[in-house]
């Protein structure tokens, strides 16, 4: 006879069906940002050959110019770093890393894109011991995880694969099934998040087309305006400049981040916190702790007992204290108070603003 799956399996299944549809969004944005990159290079080209243009918009095609490069060199990087961790996994030369999966340039891209170029990642604590079928979207969907939690290089230890090893800690069935329901409650919250991320790359990946295929179109038109911007009528000169001002636009795509996939509670947010408290929030458990708390638990309402009962079955996990390098002792259900207090002073905030 099969087993019925519990509640927290069935919510576990359709976030991992959610998530695999969004890493594949990535996966596609990282392609078309990538054709919009050629196209911003082919027009800047353009645009160099052309003397006399104004000082001021030359100096606006040198900041996109910028923006372009920072963030292919920033893609290269998250590319080489996964090569890197392929080649000590594997033994194989870093050459032939890719073959593992076409898809990692684009996964990259769009992980770039998708959560900014100032987010991290240092890959070894991905691939610890094993590749998976498909390695980009493997590193994908994990550095999804620790992303949408923080910039910050850690693994999101947050997980409902970690946290539901908890069970096994509490030995009363009512325990259980009030941690089955916080749990349920963190995944439904994370499910609608993801689908209201997908809706945002969606609209991204659309904007990204269009802007592709105007510079297409864009660079054609101004290679037929010659290469002297003073002997260029009138109606030229405008087109030029307001190709530069999508190009600025375009630029913009490749760097500002999905909203939906960044954390709810942020470093400023936990800054804030202590400064308006004032008091010192950097005792012995690290701040990277309580920013995975806080955006655990964010928009979650546990009652007392449900917050001690939640602060009990971590602090008996030694799989999630080893992931989070802190001791049983550290780890207080005051820390965990404290975080609450942090979540709530934002949600006041939220409301005034």
């Amino acid at each position: 006879m099969i087993k019925k799956r519990t509640e927290l399996q069935l919510s576990e299944e359709e976030e991992d069906r959610i998530e695999k549809i969004m890493n594949a969004k990535i996966v596609l944005l990282g392609q078309k940002a990538n054709y919009l990159s050629l196209k911003l290079n082919d027009i800047q080209l353009v645009f160099d050959e052309i003397r006399e243009f104004p000082s001021a918009k030359k100096e606006q095609l040198e900041e996109i110019k910028m923006i372009c490069l920072n963030w292919a060199q920033h893609a290269k990087n998250l590319e080489s770093n996964f090569k890197e961790v392929t080649y000590k996994v594997l033994g194989m030369p870093k050459s032939n890393a890719e073959l593992f999966s076409e898809r990692l340039p684009e996964a990259v891209m769009g992980a770039t894109v998708s959560f900014g170029t100032s987010c991290k990642e240092t890959m070894d604590s991905i691939f610890e011991k094993s590749m998976a079928a498909d390695p980009a979207l493997e590193w994908l969907k994990k550095f999804n995880k620790r992303e949408m939690i923080s910039k910050l290089s850690f693994l999101k230890i947050a997980s409902l694969g970690i946290l539901g090893g908890s069970f096994r800690y509490l030995k009363n069935r009512n325990d259980n099934i009030k941690l089955e329901k916080i749990l349920v409650a963190i995944s439904h919250r994370d499910q609608k998040k993801d689908k209201l991320a997908i809706t945002e790359l969606e609209e991204r990946i659309d904007r990204v087309i269009n802007e592709t295929q105007f510079l297409s179109q864009a660079v054609n038109e101004a290679k037929s305006y010659g290469l002297d911007y003073e002997v260029m009528t009138e109606e030229q000169q405008y087109r030029l400049i307001s190709f530069v001002n999508v190009m600025n636009g375009a630029a913009q795509l490749l760097i500002n981040p999905i909203k939906g996939l960044q954390p709810s509670f942020t470093e400023e947010d936990l800054n804030s916190y202590i400064g308006n408290n004032n008091f010192d929030f950097n005792n012995v458990v690290s701040r990277d702790v309580k920013l995975v708390l806080a955006n655990l638990l964010y928009r979650i309402e546990l009652d007392n007992s449900e917050q001690k009962l939640f602060w009990k079955s971590l602090s008996k996990n030694k799989e999630f204290l080893i992931k989070m390098n802190m001791f049983k002792n550290d780890f207080s259900l005051d820390v965990l108070k404290d975080v609450l207090l942090a979540l709530s002073e934002k949600y006041k905030n939220q409301i005034e603003a």
